[in-house]
Protein backbone atom coordinates (compact mmCIF):
# COMPACT_ATOMS: atom_id res chain seq x y z
CA UNK A 1 0.00 0.00 0.00
CA UNK A 2 1.52 3.20 -1.03
CA UNK A 3 2.15 6.16 2.11
CA UNK A 4 -0.29 8.63 2.25
CA UNK A 5 1.22 12.23 2.11
CA UNK A 6 1.66 13.46 5.78
CA UNK A 7 2.38 17.03 7.24
CA UNK A 8 6.49 17.14 7.82
CA UNK A 9 7.74 18.45 10.25
CA UNK A 10 10.69 20.24 9.57
CA UNK A 11 12.45 21.95 12.37
CA UNK A 12 15.69 21.69 14.03
CA UNK A 13 16.04 20.33 18.01
CA UNK A 14 19.47 20.35 19.48
CA UNK A 15 20.49 17.82 22.85
CA UNK A 16 23.40 18.92 24.38
CA UNK A 17 25.24 17.13 27.29
CA UNK A 18 27.00 18.97 29.86
CA UNK A 19 28.56 18.46 33.35
CA UNK A 20 24.82 17.97 35.13
CA UNK A 21 22.81 17.12 32.51
CA UNK A 22 21.71 17.78 28.89
CA UNK A 23 20.07 21.07 27.25
CA UNK A 24 17.35 20.62 24.87
CA UNK A 25 17.16 23.69 22.37
CA UNK A 26 14.76 24.49 19.84
CA UNK A 27 13.10 26.51 17.20
CA UNK A 28 9.77 27.41 16.86
CA UNK A 29 9.06 27.01 13.31
CA UNK A 30 7.67 24.20 11.22
CA UNK A 31 7.78 24.08 7.75
CA UNK A 32 4.81 22.35 5.61
CA UNK A 33 4.50 21.89 2.00
CA UNK A 34 1.03 22.11 1.00
CA UNK A 35 2.27 21.34 -2.80
CA UNK A 36 5.02 20.85 -5.08
CA UNK A 37 7.89 24.14 -4.46
CA UNK A 38 5.21 25.69 -2.24
CA UNK A 39 5.55 25.40 1.68
CA UNK A 40 3.77 27.04 5.02
CA UNK A 41 5.94 28.39 7.76
CA UNK A 42 4.08 28.79 11.20
CA UNK A 43 4.93 29.19 14.73
CA UNK A 44 4.97 26.10 17.30
CA UNK A 45 5.76 25.16 20.96
CA UNK A 46 8.36 22.18 20.45
CA UNK A 47 9.70 22.17 24.09
CA UNK A 48 6.76 21.96 26.84
CA UNK A 49 7.64 19.12 29.64
CA UNK A 50 4.43 17.87 31.44
CA UNK A 51 3.13 15.37 33.46
CA UNK A 52 2.46 11.79 32.44
CA UNK A 53 1.06 9.05 34.79
CA UNK A 54 4.23 8.77 37.62
CA UNK A 55 6.57 10.74 34.98
CA UNK A 56 7.53 13.95 34.35
CA UNK A 57 7.94 13.55 30.20
CA UNK A 58 9.39 16.33 27.01
CA UNK A 59 8.65 14.82 23.72
CA UNK A 60 10.07 16.86 20.56
CA UNK A 61 10.86 15.56 16.87
CA UNK A 62 10.85 16.02 12.83
CA UNK A 63 9.25 13.89 10.57
CA UNK A 64 5.30 13.26 10.24
CA UNK A 65 3.79 16.06 11.86
CA UNK A 66 0.21 14.66 12.35
CA UNK A 67 2.08 11.13 13.34
CA UNK A 68 4.04 12.59 16.55
CA UNK A 69 1.00 14.59 17.89
CA UNK A 70 -1.03 11.35 18.10
CA UNK A 71 2.32 9.55 19.54
CA UNK A 72 2.23 11.82 22.16
CA UNK A 73 -1.06 11.45 22.87
CA UNK A 74 -0.60 7.42 22.73
CA UNK A 75 2.05 8.07 25.42
CA UNK A 76 -0.01 10.03 27.28
CA UNK A 77 -2.75 7.81 27.91
CA UNK A 78 -0.87 4.91 27.98
CA UNK A 79 0.84 6.42 31.04
CA UNK A 80 -2.32 7.59 32.83
CA UNK A 81 -3.37 4.18 33.78
CA UNK A 82 -0.20 2.15 33.74
CA UNK A 83 1.40 1.07 36.75
CA UNK A 84 5.34 2.02 35.77
CA UNK A 85 7.47 3.71 38.36
CA UNK A 86 10.98 3.39 36.93
CA UNK A 87 12.76 4.84 34.40
CA UNK A 88 14.13 1.64 32.82
CA UNK A 89 10.62 0.70 32.84
CA UNK A 90 9.61 3.36 31.49
CA UNK A 91 11.81 3.26 28.51
CA UNK A 92 10.63 -0.64 27.69
CA UNK A 93 7.46 0.62 27.76
CA UNK A 94 7.83 3.42 25.29
CA UNK A 95 9.61 1.19 23.05
CA UNK A 96 6.83 -1.45 22.97
CA UNK A 97 4.42 1.55 22.21
CA UNK A 98 6.44 2.79 19.52
CA UNK A 99 7.08 -0.45 17.85
CA UNK A 100 2.93 -1.00 17.95
CA UNK A 101 2.65 2.76 16.80
CA UNK A 102 5.09 2.65 13.34
CA UNK A 103 3.10 -0.67 13.04
CA UNK A 104 -0.33 1.28 12.98
CA UNK A 105 1.12 3.92 10.70
CA UNK A 106 2.14 1.04 8.03
CA UNK A 107 -0.78 -0.89 8.11
CA UNK A 108 -3.09 2.12 7.51
CA UNK A 109 -0.49 3.80 4.64
CA UNK A 110 0.70 6.39 6.40
CA UNK A 111 4.00 7.65 6.82
CA UNK A 112 5.75 5.84 9.99
CA UNK A 113 9.02 8.93 9.85
CA UNK A 114 9.46 10.09 13.35
CA UNK A 115 12.33 11.09 14.82
CA UNK A 116 12.31 11.89 18.09
CA UNK A 117 14.02 13.20 21.28
CA UNK A 118 12.04 11.96 24.79
CA UNK A 119 13.15 13.31 28.32
CA UNK A 120 11.93 11.86 31.22
CA UNK A 121 12.29 12.37 34.95
CA UNK A 122 10.89 10.46 38.15
CA UNK A 123 12.10 10.10 41.49
CA UNK A 124 15.59 12.11 41.63
CA UNK A 125 16.98 10.55 38.23
CA UNK A 126 15.91 11.97 34.89
CA UNK A 127 16.83 10.51 31.12
CA UNK A 128 16.86 11.49 27.77
CA UNK A 129 16.85 9.43 24.96
CA UNK A 130 16.55 9.40 20.80
CA UNK A 131 14.88 7.01 18.95
CA UNK A 132 16.19 4.93 16.51
CA UNK A 133 13.67 2.69 14.82
CA UNK A 134 11.70 1.51 17.63
CA UNK A 135 14.82 1.83 20.07
CA UNK A 136 15.70 4.42 22.51
CA UNK A 137 19.15 5.20 22.73
CA UNK A 138 20.89 7.58 25.58
CA UNK A 139 22.24 10.61 24.36
CA UNK A 140 25.72 11.41 25.41
CA UNK A 141 27.20 13.42 23.19
CA UNK A 142 25.86 16.07 21.19
CA UNK A 143 23.28 15.41 18.85
CA UNK A 144 20.17 17.22 16.90
CA UNK A 145 17.34 16.19 15.00
CA UNK A 146 15.64 18.06 11.96
CA UNK A 147 15.12 18.48 8.28
CA UNK A 148 18.61 19.72 7.87
CA UNK A 149 20.11 18.23 10.94
CA UNK A 150 23.01 16.83 8.99
CA UNK A 151 24.34 20.50 7.90
CA UNK A 152 25.13 21.43 11.18
CA UNK A 153 26.74 18.39 12.79
CA UNK A 154 30.67 19.56 12.10
CA UNK A 155 29.62 22.51 13.84
CA UNK A 156 28.30 20.89 16.74
CA UNK A 157 31.56 18.42 16.44
CA UNK A 158 33.64 21.74 16.72
CA UNK A 159 31.87 23.25 19.41
CA UNK A 160 31.67 20.52 21.95
CA UNK A 161 34.12 19.08 24.40
CA UNK A 162 33.39 16.77 27.77
CA UNK A 163 32.16 18.51 30.86
CA UNK A 164 31.35 21.39 29.24
CA UNK A 165 29.27 23.92 32.04
CA UNK A 166 25.69 24.48 31.32
CA UNK A 167 25.83 28.04 30.00
CA UNK A 168 28.41 27.19 27.87
CA UNK A 169 26.41 24.06 26.33
CA UNK A 170 23.64 26.45 26.10
CA UNK A 171 25.56 28.74 24.05
CA UNK A 172 26.98 26.15 21.63
CA UNK A 173 22.82 25.10 21.12
CA UNK A 174 21.91 28.86 20.27
CA UNK A 175 25.34 29.20 18.32
CA UNK A 176 24.04 25.77 16.21
CA UNK A 177 20.14 27.10 16.00
CA UNK A 178 21.55 30.79 15.03
CA UNK A 179 23.88 29.15 12.23
CA UNK A 180 20.78 26.88 11.16
CA UNK A 181 18.66 30.19 11.09
CA UNK A 182 21.19 32.55 9.20
CA UNK A 183 21.21 29.43 6.55
CA UNK A 184 18.10 27.61 6.20
CA UNK A 185 14.51 28.26 5.29
CA UNK A 186 13.28 25.89 7.48
CA UNK A 187 15.01 27.08 10.65
CA UNK A 188 14.12 30.56 12.88
CA UNK A 189 13.39 32.39 15.59
CA UNK A 190 11.89 32.95 18.79
CA UNK A 191 13.98 29.49 20.33
CA UNK A 192 13.04 27.83 23.09
CA UNK A 193 15.25 25.33 25.33
CA UNK A 194 14.66 23.43 28.62
CA UNK A 195 17.15 21.74 31.08
CA UNK A 196 16.88 18.03 31.72
CA UNK A 197 18.74 17.06 35.29
CA UNK A 198 17.69 14.61 37.84
CA UNK A 199 15.74 17.74 39.66
CA UNK A 200 13.51 17.44 36.73
CA UNK A 201 12.70 18.99 33.38
CA UNK A 202 13.06 22.77 33.18
CA UNK A 203 11.81 25.36 30.48
CA UNK A 204 14.50 28.24 30.32
CA UNK A 205 12.34 31.52 29.96
CA UNK A 206 12.65 33.35 26.88
CA UNK A 207 13.64 36.45 28.31
CA UNK A 208 16.97 34.85 29.49
CA UNK A 209 17.39 33.01 25.98
CA UNK A 210 17.31 36.95 24.29
CA UNK A 211 20.51 38.31 25.67
CA UNK A 212 22.40 35.15 24.94
CA UNK A 213 21.44 35.14 21.22
CA UNK A 214 22.51 38.45 21.11
CA UNK A 215 25.46 37.90 22.78
CA UNK A 216 26.64 35.31 20.13
CA UNK A 217 26.11 37.46 17.06
CA UNK A 218 28.12 40.27 18.07
CA UNK A 219 30.57 38.76 20.28
CA UNK A 220 31.08 35.91 16.84
CA UNK A 221 31.72 39.11 14.80
CA UNK A 222 34.66 39.90 16.62
CA UNK A 223 36.21 36.96 16.66
CA UNK A 224 35.91 36.34 13.43
CA UNK A 225 37.77 39.75 12.67
CA UNK A 226 40.54 38.78 15.44
CA UNK A 227 40.72 35.51 13.70
CA UNK A 228 41.55 37.24 10.71
CA UNK A 229 44.09 39.16 11.69
CA UNK A 230 45.72 36.35 14.14
CA UNK A 231 46.22 34.85 10.29
CA UNK A 232 47.31 37.43 8.24
CA UNK A 233 51.30 37.58 7.72
CA UNK A 234 50.91 40.79 5.94
CA UNK A 235 49.77 42.90 9.20
CA UNK A 236 53.21 44.59 10.83
CA UNK A 237 53.50 43.70 14.49
CA UNK A 238 52.19 47.36 15.55
CA UNK A 239 49.00 46.24 13.89
CA UNK A 240 48.39 43.51 15.08
CA UNK A 241 48.47 44.55 18.50
CA UNK A 242 46.38 47.53 17.70
CA UNK A 243 43.59 44.60 16.67
CA UNK A 244 44.39 42.61 19.70
CA UNK A 245 43.94 45.77 21.76
CA UNK A 246 40.74 46.93 20.46
CA UNK A 247 39.27 43.37 20.42
CA UNK A 248 39.98 42.94 24.24
CA UNK A 249 38.43 46.34 25.07
CA UNK A 250 35.39 45.53 23.30
CA UNK A 251 34.25 42.13 24.75
CA UNK A 252 34.81 43.33 28.25
CA UNK A 253 32.83 46.31 27.62
CA UNK A 254 30.11 43.42 25.76
CA UNK A 255 30.76 40.63 28.11
CA UNK A 256 30.24 42.98 31.21
CA UNK A 257 26.96 44.89 29.88
CA UNK A 258 25.42 40.94 29.01
CA UNK A 259 26.44 39.47 32.43
CA UNK A 260 24.43 42.83 34.10
CA UNK A 261 21.70 41.99 31.90
CA UNK A 262 21.38 38.28 32.29
CA UNK A 263 21.90 39.15 36.40
CA UNK A 264 19.05 41.46 36.27
CA UNK A 265 16.55 39.53 34.38
CA UNK A 266 17.56 36.64 36.77
CA UNK A 267 17.23 38.30 39.51
CA UNK A 268 14.37 40.03 39.02
CA UNK A 269 12.35 36.73 38.44
CA UNK A 270 13.01 35.84 42.00
CA UNK A 271 10.63 38.24 43.11
CA UNK A 272 7.56 37.35 40.75
CA UNK A 273 5.06 35.39 42.50
CA UNK A 274 5.38 31.76 41.68
CA UNK A 275 9.36 31.74 40.87
CA UNK A 276 10.74 28.44 41.64
CA UNK A 277 14.54 29.18 40.35
CA UNK A 278 16.78 28.61 37.81
CA UNK A 279 17.14 25.17 36.64
CA UNK A 280 20.84 26.44 36.07
CA UNK A 281 23.21 28.99 37.13
CA UNK A 282 23.06 32.22 35.09
CA UNK A 283 25.43 34.37 37.06
CA UNK A 284 29.29 33.00 38.92
CA UNK A 285 29.02 31.90 42.40
CA UNK A 286 30.15 34.39 45.07
CA UNK A 287 29.10 37.75 43.27
CA UNK A 288 27.04 40.94 44.33
CA UNK A 289 24.07 41.91 42.31
CA UNK A 290 23.28 45.31 43.11
CA UNK A 291 20.07 47.10 42.05
CA UNK A 292 20.33 51.24 41.06
CA UNK A 293 17.31 53.64 42.00
CA UNK A 294 17.15 53.62 38.12
CA UNK A 295 15.98 49.65 37.59
CA UNK A 296 19.77 49.13 36.54
CA UNK A 297 21.60 45.98 37.63
CA UNK A 298 25.73 45.36 38.13
CA UNK A 299 27.63 42.45 38.96
CA UNK A 300 30.74 42.45 41.56
CA UNK A 301 33.19 39.60 41.80
CA UNK A 302 33.94 40.16 45.02
CA UNK A 303 37.03 38.80 47.20
CA UNK A 304 37.39 37.63 50.30
CA UNK A 305 39.37 40.82 51.33
CA UNK A 306 36.46 42.61 50.07
CA UNK A 307 33.98 40.73 52.39
CA UNK A 308 35.81 41.38 55.53
CA UNK A 309 36.24 44.97 54.61
CA UNK A 310 32.22 44.88 54.43
CA UNK A 311 31.62 42.90 57.50
CA UNK A 312 33.87 45.64 59.36
CA UNK A 313 32.27 48.37 57.61
CA UNK A 314 28.65 46.75 58.95
CA UNK A 315 30.11 46.57 62.29
CA UNK A 316 31.66 50.37 62.22
CA UNK A 317 28.53 51.60 60.77
CA UNK A 318 25.19 50.72 62.41
CA UNK A 319 22.82 52.72 60.45
CA UNK A 320 24.59 50.70 57.31
CA UNK A 321 24.01 47.12 58.87
CA UNK A 322 20.24 47.70 60.06
CA UNK A 323 19.71 49.14 56.49
CA UNK A 324 21.25 46.27 54.88
CA UNK A 325 19.57 43.40 57.36
CA UNK A 326 16.36 44.63 56.67
CA UNK A 327 16.98 44.71 53.26
CA UNK A 328 17.52 40.74 53.56
CA UNK A 329 14.48 40.22 55.55
CA UNK A 330 12.30 41.97 53.23
CA UNK A 331 14.37 39.75 50.42
CA UNK A 332 13.67 36.47 52.13
CA UNK A 333 10.18 37.52 53.03
CA UNK A 334 9.56 37.87 49.18
CA UNK A 335 10.39 34.58 48.20
CA UNK A 336 10.02 32.10 51.55
CA UNK A 337 7.99 28.83 50.67
CA UNK A 338 9.18 28.71 46.79
CA UNK A 339 11.17 25.51 45.77
CA UNK A 340 13.98 26.47 43.73
CA UNK A 341 15.37 24.20 41.63
CA UNK A 342 19.34 25.70 41.81
CA UNK A 343 20.68 27.32 44.63
CA UNK A 344 24.20 29.04 43.81
CA UNK A 345 26.31 31.11 46.25
CA UNK A 346 25.45 34.54 45.53
CA UNK A 347 24.72 37.28 47.70
CA UNK A 348 22.30 39.97 46.40
CA UNK A 349 22.59 43.65 47.87
CA UNK A 350 20.43 46.73 47.57
CA UNK A 351 22.28 50.17 47.60
CA UNK A 352 22.18 51.20 50.50
CA UNK A 353 20.14 55.06 51.22
CA UNK A 354 18.39 54.52 47.78
CA UNK A 355 14.12 55.07 47.22
CA UNK A 356 14.78 50.99 46.14
CA UNK A 357 16.37 50.33 49.68
CA UNK A 358 13.80 52.71 51.39
CA UNK A 359 11.05 50.94 49.40
CA UNK A 360 11.96 47.54 50.43
CA UNK A 361 12.49 47.81 53.43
Amino acid sequence: MPLKKARQRMTLITAWPYNDGVIVCADSQETVEIKKGEEYKYSVLKLSPESMGNFQIMIAGGGNGEAIDSFIETIRQFLSGAQIVTLPELKRAIQVQLLDFRKQLRATGDDPTMHLFIAAHCSGASQIWRTSASTLTAINKPDMLGFTAHMYRHAATQLYWEDMPAVQALLASLKVLELARQTCTCVDKPFSAAVVRDNGISPIPESLLTPYIESIELLSTQVDRLLLACSDTQLREAEFEKHLSEFSDTVRSLRSEYKSEIAGIAFKRSLVPGYRGDPIPFVPPGVVISLGEDGSTTVEEISQVDIQDYELSAQEDPEYAELSRAAAIKLEELIRGRQLLYLADVTITLQPKTPDLQRLS
